[in-house]
């Protein structure tokens, strides 16, 4: 006779939804200070020289900020979405950490 099969909440998939938050603020905080630094920009805190040449690579990297953090977001939503609740107690999300190279 074999053994019933135990599920278990599956810490992968929380593990996937903690990154997914800790990116997010993450990303928040750049976006925070990279809106920051345009404001400032935009309100006349640097004029002449390379002034406009730094405003617009500031613009660039807040447009380019804004693609990763989507691309990073569907990442994690899709990965999220894959796993299952709960696993059998033997299955490889419960010891995810240690199948490293």
């Amino acid at each position: 006779m074999t053994e019933p099969v135990h599920y278990v909440s599956n810490p992968y998939r929380q593990a996937i939804n903690t990154a997914r938050l800790s990116a997010e603020a993450s990303c928040d905080a750049l976006s925070s200070a990279f809106g920051q630094a345009v404001a400032a920009f935009e309100g006349g805190a640097w004029k002449g020289g390379q002034a406009d040449s730094v405003h617009e690579q500031l613009l660039d990297l807040q447009r380019d900020l804004r693609a990763v953090a989507a691309e990073a977001e569907d990442a994690f939503v899709s990965a999220h979405s894959l796993e299952p609740d709960s696993v059998p107690e033997g299955a490889w999300q419960n010891h995810w950490q240690n199948l490293g190279p």
